[in-house]
């Protein structure tokens, strides 16, 4: 099978680690790519030997202002007309939208192209007017694919939406054995004893990292050389990277600046995960969590928020622990529970890589999109 793939950015984050590491595991799908060129992913695409094709960033911001409304519109209308054209000059079988972006544009191009179009569901939509338009344009789709049944349930709520429709829960590589050990410890001058917390991936204020920090302030009470290592960028908006800047000044404020440590380990995350004792994800409503998967593949237990796909990948009490979203009291009593036993935290580190390994892995993922193709390719014979 030919199947092009669609990304409306060039930035990485989650959802386009999943598709770097989807491409690169395929076995009976040729994959080409679309993408903005000279772009970080474009560069790991071509690092990766996989072909690309370069197109316009294309990212508005889905927002219920009406001046960004009309401008994101513009823009989707812009980089439709542009793709369809690219499209058909190609011979692919299929188009892979690898977001909800992404999906609006192939769509509102297909007239053009003329090939069947997949959506890969990664966020969960707004809840204003323009989510019910984006909803009314999916109906075009010939599947869609969602990264957890709470992105099917929250997306797929209205006529025609649920048929043709699947929940494929991403995978990771990082429960492959590496000879690298973590050097997180080693590069902070911090003991092998120090408890030593770890929050991963993008910088947002969805994300809620300050909940993590104010925790760490209450853990720090009873485990005083308990640290915290916040490992990620502020990307993609401007009030990302003033959050970023806000929490520097929370730990401040909470005399905790030699506590908590702000880094970036893009490419080498392992280095980092091999050193944590325990892993949280604190946001208000998380479509998946790609780095509770990567943590559990990689042994380390984690604490998170009871919200979103997450139940989808940890158990309570097995493979960590969740608490209500919005609430340092709960994060700080989940931490003291794993920080303070190590038994705790043998158990449910080695519960968690099992369980990545029978249920979250990248050759798994891509068997399964590749069966959808198959189906959908199959309703256009």
């Amino acid at each position: 099978m030919r199947v092009a793939y669609y990304s409306h950015t060039g930035a990485v984050s989650g959802a386009e680690i999943d598709l770097l590491q989807v491409v690169a595991a395929l076995r009976e799908t040729d994959p080409l790519v679309f993408c903005p060129a000279a772009s970080e992913l474009a560069r790991r695409l071509d690092a990766a030997g996989i072909r690309t094709r370069g197109v316009a960033d294309c990212a508005p911001r889905m927002s219920a202002s009406p001046t960004r409304v009309a401008a994101g519109a513009l823009a989707t209308l812009r980089a439709a007309a542009q793709l369809g054209v690219r499209l058909r000059r190609e011979e692919v079988d299929l188009v892979h939208a690898n977001s909800i972006r992404a999906g609006l544009v192939a769509s509102l191009a297909q007239p053009v192209h003329r090939r069947p179009v997949v959506w890969h569901l990664k966020d969960f939509l707004p809840t204003s007017g323009l989510g019910r338009v984006i909803r009314r344009v999916a109906r075009q789709a010939d599947w869609r694919i969602a990264i957890s049944e709470a992105v099917r349930r929250d997306f797929c709520t209205g006529p025609g939406l649920l048929e043709r429709s699947s929940t494929i829960h991403p995978g990771t590589t990082l429960g492959e054995p590496s000879r690298e050990p973590g050097t997180l410890r080693a590069e902070l001058g911090l003991a092998p004893s120090t408890p030593l917390i770890g929050v991963l991936g993008q910088i947002a204020p969805w994300k809620r990292h300050e909940d993590v920090v104010r925790a760490l302030a209450i853990v720090r009470r009873d485990l005083p050389d308990a640290r915290l290592v916040i490992d990620g960028t502020a990307k993609f908006r401007r009030e990302n990277v003033e959050y970023a800047a806000a929490l520097r000044r929370l730990a401040g404020n909470l005399s905790l600046e030699r506590a908590v440590y702000f880094g970036d380990h893009a490419g080498a995350v392992h280095r980092v995960y091999d050193d944590l004792d325990v892993l949280v994800l604190a946001s208000v409503a998380e479509p998946f969590g790609l780095v509770l998967i990567e943590a559990m593949a990689r042994g380390v237990p984690v604490v998170a928020t009871r919200a979103g796909g997450v139940p989808e990948i940890v158990e309570h009490g097995v493979h960590g622990l969740l608490v209500p979203p919005r609430d340092p009291e709960a994060l700080a009593e989940a931490l003291r529970a794993i920080l303070g036993d190590g038994r705790t935290r043998d158990r449910m580190g080695g519960a968690g890589r099992e369980r990545a390994a029978r249920s979250f892995t990248v050759a798994r993922e891509a068997a399964q999109i590749e069966a959808v193709y198959r189906a959908v390719l199959a309703r256009r014979r």
